[in-house]
């Protein structure tokens, strides 16, 4: 496909409509950006990319908010050496996106002044509305089809996955722009091959350039990397005419030359990273995830894995709501995927039996199949649960939004539902004499579905943060009395969940006089040592005194310091934590 061709396929109308969806999608990814409480890992993101470390934090000793939240203060001298440096001390991501955030908070975020949460988010929001336009390019390149494009773009723009990713501080969607430029290059690749032209040399540049970046931004970008060969093999193979043949001459020959040069220089860009990559899946900041599946519990990843498939397109309020709510909110989502999931494979059949789809629909589908297949054999041959966190599954999310809209394209251009049901009707399908929406309204509902998921991912009612420092911060400011927040950690990881907790109150609006204090205790073999740290930081505060303790053991006996347990409303924070009152 020229650049001509492109230019001569688009239309006022569609560069207009794109528009409307870019916009749609930055409204619903601004809205209420800074009002959700920070989450650890988006305290890490904020910390490091301002140039702070989170290892020289004091501990064992009682400091005050100012000195718990000195890593998220906006400091001039700090420069985007220092965020490399500590990033690559400290933690277990690459530093482009941290290097881009600490250039973009400088711009935001006064000096001298605590960093702002909304600022902080704002560049992987802006990010994700750039993918929209992304995606609609992909899907023009891909499919050569405006229907396919503007479905791509209208089903990103209100992906509540996608506005998910968005409203994070984190490197997702970037990671997610550069997942689109490479699938881009492997669709030019793709189409070069099936017309034995070369692959130009400004896109196998563009290519390996492209791929470094996705390295340089997230490591599981590996995963896109394996996901594109495979499917190249794939290509390769299906050409043959025995699975057995090999004909070498076709791997050396011009047009296989230039993929792999393509495939050296990715190559080499991504041992660059090995070091590092090496030290991940050692490091205590990723066992989390590390996990042994007993016999009962091997289905539960498949099951997470397609619940964060569904997301993608669809998600409605059923986590930690009452049943009233639940129940209706789960028939609308089953009653949606017995709309969409018929009509989806459906179109999937039409694209493959139609010829200038046909070899699109097989690379798409393929590197999303390969995908999913690379994440089964992590969680199940490596033993990494990667189904346990939704935003570990950005590595396939641009391929299967435009494999769907491809899919949907279909259902729209279909000319009657009836046509549907009576090819449905053919297979003796029970469920096919059920009603059904006609093709374009189940379009038209996939749509407005992923619109009001998003909107309740907004509202923080869905893909809620499995911590919620806001909430137990509003039980603290209520104290009139001295407070002492003593957290138990591991790692820093338990460090910047206190941070977090420490930002919320710096939000609050509570009596100076009673301003918390904090004391970060390493859980010792020995207890009573243990118990030395805590009591010491009880006794250098004046009574009475607010103690609350956070990831520390639950029976806990403080009667010895004159502490007893206070009577509160129970609430689900996310936070091991315990309230006392001190004498």
């Amino acid at each position: 496909m020229s650049l001509n061709s492109v230019k001569r396929g688009f239309s006022s109308p569609d560069l207009w409509l794109l528009l409307g969806w870019m916009l749609l999608g930055g409204w619903l990814r601004f809205t209420n950006l800074a009002s959700k409480p920070p989450s650890s890992i988006e305290i890490a993101t904020l910390g490091f990319s301002l140039g702070h470390g989170f290892l020289g934090m004091p501990v064992e000793q009682v400091i005050d908010l100012k000195t718990l939240l000195q890593p998220l203060w906006v400091d001039s001298a700090l420069t985007a050496q220092d965020t490399v440096t500590h990033l690559m001390q400290e933690s277990t991501h690459p530093p482009l996106y941290f290097w881009l955030t600490h250039f973009w908070l400088q711009l935001w975020s006064p000096a001298g002044e605590l960093v702002s949460l909304g600022a902080g988010r704002s560049l992987s929001a802006l990010l994700g509305v750039l993918a929209i336009p992304a995606l609609f390019g992909l899907g023009w390149l891909a499919f050569g089809s405006r229907l396919v494009a503007q479905l791509a773009a209208a089903l990103m723009a209100v992906s509540p996955y996608g506005v998910y990713l968005a409203q994070e501080a984190r490197h997702y969607t970037l990671a997610v722009l550069w997942i689109i430029a490479s699938l881009s290059c492997l669709v030019v690749a793709v189409r070069r091959l099936s017309t034995r032209s070369p692959l130009p040399l400004t896109v196998i540049c563009l290519w390996i350039l492209v791929n470094g970046l996705g390295m340089a931004t997230h490591y599981f970008f590996l995963l896109v990397l394996m996901a594109e060969g495979a499917v190249l093999a794939g290509l390769w193979l299906s050409t043959r005419q025995g699975w057995l043949k090999w004909h070498i001459q076709d791997l050396v020959g011009a047009n296989w030359r230039r993929i792999w040069i393509a495939a050296i220089g990715s190559t080499i860009a991504t041992l660059a990273w090995l070091p590092a990559l090496r030290g991940v899946s050692d490091s205590e900041l990723t066992q989390w995830i590390r996990t042994d599946l007993g016999i009962g519990e091997w289905l539960e990843p498949i099951a997470r894995l397609l619940a964060w498939i569904v997301t993608m397109l669809v998600i409605l309020p059923v986590e930690n709501q009452p049943w009233q709510v639940i129940v209706p909110m789960a028939m609308l989502l089953l009653l949606t995927l017995y709309w969409l999931v018929p009509a989806v494979v459906l179109g999937m059949r039409r694209q493959l039996a139609t010829s200038n789809h046909r070899l699109m629909g097989l690379i798409i589908g393929g590197f999303v199949g390969v995908s999913l297949a690379l994440f089964l054999a992590i969680i199940y041959i490596q033993g990494s649960d990667l189904s346990v966190a939704p935003r570990y599954h950005f590595v396939y999310f641009p391929a299967f939004l435009l494999l769907i809209a491809a899919a949907l394209a279909m259902s729209w251009q279909s000319a009657r539902s009836e046509a549907s049901t009576r090819e449905s009707s053919s297979q003796g399908n029970w469920l096919s004499r059920l009603p059904r929406l006609p093709g374009r309204q189940v379009v038209v509902w996939a749509v407005l579905i992923g619109l009001i998921g998003s909107i309740t991912v907004v509202a923080d009612l869905s893909f809620r943060k499995s911590r919620h420092p806001d909430m137990l911060a509003a039980e603290i400011v209520q104290a009139k009395t001295s407070t002492l927040i003593a957290v138990g950690y591991e790692t820093h990881a338990e460090i910047r969940s206190a941070i977090a907790i420490g930002y919320e109150l710096a939000r609050s609006t509570f009596d100076q006089t009673a301003s918390p204090n904090f004391l970060l205790l390493k859980e010792k073999a020995d207890s009573q040592l243990f118990l030395t740290s805590l009591s010491q930081g009880i006794n250098s505060l004046s009574r009475p005194l607010d103690l609350w303790t956070i990831n520390l053991p639950k029976k806990l006996d403080l009667s010895r310091f004159n502490c007893q347990k206070a009577h509160r409303q129970d609430q689900d924070t996310g936070y091991s934590d315990r309230h006392y009152f001190c004498k």
